[in-house]
């Protein structure tokens, strides 16, 4: 009789996160709540309990694996991984990942959707596809994760900026539960009265609406040309030099 156990693939993910974080805490089989439905951490081609996916052979292989947060692998590290899983090279070998109430699926090529089950917000869930059971090879863009530096890249910088424009989008104003983004919002719907009162020309109007329109991604636009103004010449830049034009950027807007 042969004993349920992982995939190739899955045992390759599972080997790869701990060489990343040594020590991290890994599920895979299921337990009595899994075995009641319908799981990937059940094993296919086994009586009594039922696997998510299903294959042609009788090697009774389970496709899951739940990896928990901890000293070792903290929220940053997980948000780490859930972005190199969906976004690298070996995500064909996924079915899908769950993380903090989002799924990621192979089905809408790993768009970010509301997840309606359990929020994972503890662990990340990874399902592999069938299709690989047997791809015993490195997932390289796990690995990878060991060995990046402090070096902040354009994405890197994207992200930052992108984040941080958001925020001020949704900012609220005073004591009160009105945000930035509404405010500017209400402001142009103001505009607009005025505009038939007064007849305002159409194409000032037309030019305030078209800057209303670009909204957070023209805040983003603007945050990164003002960041890269600051940054060291080179092909490398180190954490302390993204700190340091971010500072010197809030610096000239608060002077």
């Amino acid at each position: 009789m042969v004993v349920p156990h992982r995939s190739a693939s899955m045992d390759a993910l599972r080997r790869n996160a701990l060489a990343v974080w040594a020590g991290m805490t890994i599920y895979w089989i299921g337990d009595l709540a899994h075995q009641g439905e319908v799981s990937g951490h059940n094993p296919d081609d086994t009586i009594g309990v039922r696997a998510e996916l299903l294959d042609a052979d009788t090697d009774p292989e389970v496709r899951a694996l739940d990896l928990m947060l901890g000293p070792v692998f903290t929220a940053a590290e997980a948000a780490r991984l859930v972005r190199a899983l969906i976004s690298g090279a070996d995500r064909l070998r996924l079915y899908y990942v769950i993380h903090r109430s989002t799924i990621y699926r192979r089905a809408t090529w790993f768009k970010a959707e509301p997840y309606g089950g359990a929020n994972h917000n503890d662990h990340v869930h990874v399902s592999g596809w069938n299709g690989d059971d047997e791809n015993g090879a490195d997932w390289t863009s796990v690995l990878a994760l060991g060995e990046e530096d402090d070096v902040i890249d354009d994405a890197d910088v994207a992200r930052i900026a992108q984040a941080t424009a958001r925020a001020v989008h949704q900012q609220r104003l005073g004591a009160s539960d009105t945000t930035i983004g509404v405010a500017l919002q209400s402001t142009l719907a103001l505009a607009r009265q005025i505009a038939t009162e007064v007849e305002i020309d159409p194409a000032e109007l037309a030019a305030i609406e078209a800057a209303a329109g670009r909204g957070v991604a023209g805040a983003v636009d603007a945050f990164v040309a003002a960041v890269v103004a600051k940054l060291p010449t080179g092909n490398s830049l180190t954490q302390g030099d993204i700190e340091a034009a971010l500072r010197a950027v809030f610096a000239d807007a608060a002077g």
